[in-house]
């Protein structure tokens, strides 16, 4: 079967049925993201993976009992959110998870997106090092809202903060990025990500 073509209540209606490859392929499509992500937050790799395998052993022995009413995504990554800031409290990591000088690890992601995207090396270095000089919070929204695809709904959820405070970040970093990188260029990344990135 082919899982892909099944929308989030189609496929979240076979793991509660107990179909172990529809769970496999929630698992792939979102593990890597969910490390990425977490680098948002940490770079201690043992609490990204410990935080990923803990949500998604949680996921499936209470499938039964989830009600997905928005998007699949959209509970995996608050779930996600929510164990990976507790884990890092729980250890009492001295760097707080709000210091805005916290960067999101988008090099290894982006490279990757920026070679699938033949876009040049000049380009590329440009483009990362732009995207690492935004404040935490501005990459984390652009994250989810252009990466992940997530609806500004979804995005105010997951951060725990209001729709209008969420546009205001999107609209700083791109305003940001703007300056930073050639408009005909970014708007071209933000296209190809869009369409290339999970097709």
């Amino acid at each position: 079967m082919d899982y892909g073509r099944l929308n989030d209540q189609k496929l979240w209606a076979r793991v509660v049925e107990g179909d172990d490859k529809a769970f496999e392929f929630v698992y792939r499509a979102h593990a890597k993201k969910l490390y990425v992500y977490g680098y948002r937050f940490t770079r201690d790799s043992s609490i990204i993976d410990d935080a990923i395998q803990e949500v998604f052993i949680s996921l499936w022995s209470s499938r039964l009992r989830i009600d997905i009413s928005k998007s699949l995504s959209h509970y995996i990554f608050s779930s996600y959110r929510r164990l990976i800031i507790k884990k890092i409290n729980e250890e009492q990591f001295c760097e707080s998870i709000d210091d805005p000088n916290i960067m999101l690890d988008f090099h290894h992601y982006m490279q990757g997106v920026l070679e699938e995207t033949n876009i040049t090396d000049f380009e590329g270095g440009k483009t990362i090092s732009a995207l690492e000089k935004l404040p935490s919070r501005q990459k984390e929204a652009i994250y989810l809202r252009y990466i992940e695809e997530l609806p500004y709904e979804s995005i105010s959820d997951i951060m725990g903060v209001q729709i209008p405070y969420i546009y205001n970040l999107i609209f700083k970093g791109l305003k940001t990025l703007k300056e930073n990188v050639n408009i005909s260029r970014l708007a071209k990344i933000i296209i190809l990500l869009l369409l290339s990135i999970f097709h």
